[in-house]
C-alpha cells in the first residue's frame, strides 16, 4: 500500500515511524528504517511527545527492534545516489515521504529534496511529511499535488505536532480507500507530474549546453 524509506535516523522521524508502525499503516508495504537513538533533546525534533498517548514508549520499542530493511542493497548501494531502486517507487501505490527536515530551523521555510522528487520522476503519489509550504512550492513549479483525492490542508499548517497529526489523519483515509480505486485517481496528476518533471530536465541541460557553448 504505501512505500517510506528512511537510512538516517533522526529522532523526529523515529517518532512518525513508530506511531505509523502502530497504527498498522505500514502493513502490506514497503519500508525501511535505519538504526537510531532516542534523544529529546535534539533541536531538529520538533514534535511535542505528549500528543500521542505512550508516543515515547512505542518510539523506544521501535528503536530496540531496529533496523528494518524492504530490500537486499548493502550500505554502498544505499549511499550511492546515483543508483535507484525502482521497484521502490513503483510497487506501492502511495509514498510517504519523511523529508529532511519537518521544521528548518524555526523559519518555516520550504526544503524539498530527491526524497519528492523520485516520487514524481517514477509516477507515485505521495504524502509530505516534511516543512510546510511543501506542496505550494510544487504547484509554484507546476506540478499537481493530488488535491481532489489527498487533503492537501496539512501543507499548511505550521505547528510541526498538528501538521504530523493532520498527515496521520490522511494516511489513515488512504489506507481505509480501495488501492487501486485510489491510485487510478491520482493518476491524471502522476502522469502530469512526469511530463513537467522530465521537460524541466531537458529545459535544464540544454541552458547548461547554452551557456557551455
Amino acid at each position: 500500500r504505501f512505500t517510506a524509506l528512511i537510512r538516517l535516523h533522526k529522532t523526529w522521524r523515529a517518532f512518525v515511524m513508530a506511531d505509523l508502525h502502530d497504527l498498522g499503516l505500514l502493513e502490506d508495504s514497503l519500508w525501511s528504517y535505519n538504526h537510531g537513538t532516542m534523544d529529546l533533546a535534539d533541536q531538529d525534533h520538533p514534535l511535542d511527545v505528549t500528543a500521542i498517548p505512550g508516543w515515547i514508549s512505542t518510539t523506544d520499542r521501535f528503536l530496540a527492534d531496529a533496523p528494518y530493511v524492504c530490500d537486499s542493497d548493502n550500505m554502498n548501494v544505499m549511499n550511492d545516489h546515483v543508483q535507484v531502486n525502482v521497484e521502490l517507487y513503483t510497487g506501492s501505490y502511495c509514498h510517504v515521504v519523511l523529508e529532511t527536515f519537518m521544521d528548518a530551523d524555526g523559519s518555516n521555510g520550504c526544503f524539498l529534496t530527491e526524497k519528492t522528487y523520485k516520487c514524481i520522476k517514477y509516477g507515485q503519489p505521495f504524502v509530505i511529511i516534511g516543512t510546510p509550504g511543501s506542496l505550494a512550492q510544487l504547484r509554484r513549479e507546476g506540478y499537481r499535488t493530488f488535491d481532489t483525492v489527498i487533503d492537501p490542508t496539512y501543507d499548511t499548517i505550521v505547528d510541526a505536532t498538528k501538521r504530523y497529526l493532520a498527515i496521520r489523519r490522511c494516511l489513515q483515509d488512504i489506507a481505509a480507500q480501495d488501492p487501486m480505486e485510489f491510485f487510478t485517481a491520482c493518476l491524471p496528476d502522476a502522469q502530469h507530474n512526469q511530463s513537467i518533471f522530465l521537460n524541466h530536465q531537458s529545459n535544464g541541460l540544454s541552458r547548461l549546453i547554452q551557456h557551455l557553448i
